[in-house]
């Protein structure tokens, strides 16, 4: 069909190959369907813009000719694999624009102009040699994705990554990824929980790799403030120093899943999944924080306060009851914290240990949390692998494990089992077909001693679009029944 601008447009009901010269404007839009550019290696004459849209389907470029262009999806992901011209000249005055939801982001090698890349949990990977000897930059915005760099040491290539919104941890950095340290506190000025109910409030954070944080909310059922105030401050090269003051309600299930999938559970349907204590003091302490590592040792003054159930309700489900929230042994407590994390593709490792220097009834406490996470895209696939081990010297709350339900071992109760140490292994294979994926999952668990049995599950999700998952899924030990539920996050 020709437009009445000259423009011609091209409508496919079903898999179709398009053979067109060089010297054109092209915008392609697909909703479920993959679409593949193949540029011919004689190309003289190049497009004058290229504009993709997708829904779902990937987006694959195969020698990415020298043009300006602009692409777009929402869970579909994003490959250019080589370049049509290694001539720098080619490449000069043009530029390109990236925006995902959730769909990955592949450039091998290194595209040699300047880009903007926005996605909202997109992960960016960058390999190979950068053709162009001059500054180029790639400024990449991103709520939680992830960016693998892999570039000569000594390239020109820049990549200024932003976490939007910037949260307290993470950093603005420069030809690498900043990774962010487990925290287990509740953070974020809207959250829902048994213990609180609906908190509000206002949260301020400001700064690079110097940072000020500050904040406070108000929880309607508890009718109890949440105040914060941390302060970072880099002192020489990747040293800094950092404090900081509270009286807020914390977790020790921070690991099991993520405080916003966990607040909508709890505010939707009447399912929290977190156990809570109150948490009043200071910590200071020291620490290195580089591209892909970060240690930091603390000390904390701390006095802790049972938290009761303030609210069932929730919006589909007003009247279902939740579940009483344990208590612990109020007091005052001083620990010495040590956390490490780091971050190479495809490994993610995290470390985290308490031991107490003091504690209300003057006996030793210590606990630890291990999680190396591996993640890699097999085509279009991705498979997803976490083992984390927890050991402490008491099962009591908040320093001991519970384990069981949607955030640990899916195929059992909500804390079913309560223990001072465990091992969990839990992998995810995502396949794609067409526009969505099919999820095939395992976990499995050694609690307590050796001697007792592995606990084990195993199950199918299916994921329309971005993270959202339907899962179904039954354990092994037990033949139990199946159960169904929902994630709105990848597991880890």
């Amino acid at each position: 069909q020709k437009l009445q601008d000259g423009r011609i447009a091209l409508v496919f009901n079903k898999d179709a190959e398009v053979i067109l010269p060089g010297n054109l404007s092209i915008q392609i839009s697909t909703v479920s369907g993959d679409i593949s550019i193949i540029s011919a290696g004689t190309l003289s004459v190049y497009p004058s813009y290229l504009e993709i849209n997708s829904v779902s389907g990937d987006v694959n470029i195969t020698r990415m000719p020298p043009v300006s262009f602009a692409f777009k999806t929402v869970s579909g992901d994003i490959t250019v694999e080589e370049l049509l011209s290694v001539d720098t000249t080619s490449w000069s005055g043009h530029n390109g624009k990236i925006e995902t939801v959730s769909g990955d982001i592949y450039l091998e090698p290194p595209l040699p102009y300047d880009l903007k890349i926005h996605t909202v949990s997109g992960d960016l990977h960058v390999e190979g040699k950068l053709v162009k000897k001059s500054k180029i930059q790639y400024r990449f915005e991103t709520v939680s994705g992830e960016t693998e760099i892999k570039t000569e040491e000594d390239s020109n290539l820049v990549v200024r990554v932003t976490q939007v919104p910037t949260r307290f941890g993470k950093l603005k950095g420069e030809k690498g990824v900043w990774i962010t340290p487990w925290n287990s506190e509740i953070g974020g000025p809207f959250t829902y929980s048994r213990v609180d109910g609906i908190s509000l409030g206002l949260a301020f954070n400001k700064g690079g790799r110097d940072r000020i944080s500050l904040g406070a909310r108000y929880g309607f059922s508890s009718k109890r403030w949440t105040l914060w105030l941390g302060l970072r401050k880099m002192i020489m090269g990747p040293l800094f120093i950092h404090t900081s003051l509270y009286s807020r309600t914390a977790t020790p299930d921070f690991w099991k899943m993520s405080l916003m999938e966990n607040t909508l559970a709890a505010f939707l349907v009447s399912k929290d999944y977190y156990d809570y204590y109150r948490k009043e003091g200071f910590n200071a302490g020291a620490g290195i924080i580089l591209p892909a590592f970060h240690i930091k040792l603390s000390y904390a003054s701390e006095k802790f306060i049972s938290l009761d159930k303030k609210t069932d309700w929730s919006l589909f489900y007003p009247k279902r009851p939740m579940r009483e929230n344990p208590t612990l042994l109020d007091g005052y407590y001083k620990f010495i914290t040590t956390q490490a994390d780091f971050s190479r593709h495809p490994f993610t490792i995290n470390f985290l240990l308490r031991k107490s220097i003091n504690t209300p009834d003057n006996e030793k406490v210590y606990t630890g949390l291990m999680r190396v996470g591996f993640k890699e895209k097999i085509k279009r696939d991705m498979l997803l692998v976490s083992i984390i081990s927890g050991a402490s010297n008491t099962e009591d709350f908040p320093f001991g494990f519970r384990l069981g339900g949607i955030g640990t071992l899916p195929g059992y109760s909500t804390n079913q089992f309560i223990t001072d140490r465990f091992a969990l292994l839990r992998a995810d294979y995502w396949l794609k077909i067409g526009g969505i994926h099919a999820i095939f999952f395992f976990d499995a668990a050694k609690i307590g001693s050796f001697e007792e049995s592995v606990k084990a599950d195993v199950g199918l999700g299916l994921s329309p679009f971005a993270d959202f998952s339907i899962r179904f899924v039954r354990n092994i030990e037990e033949e139990g029944e199946i159960r169904t539920y929902v994630r709105l996050s990848k597991r880890f």
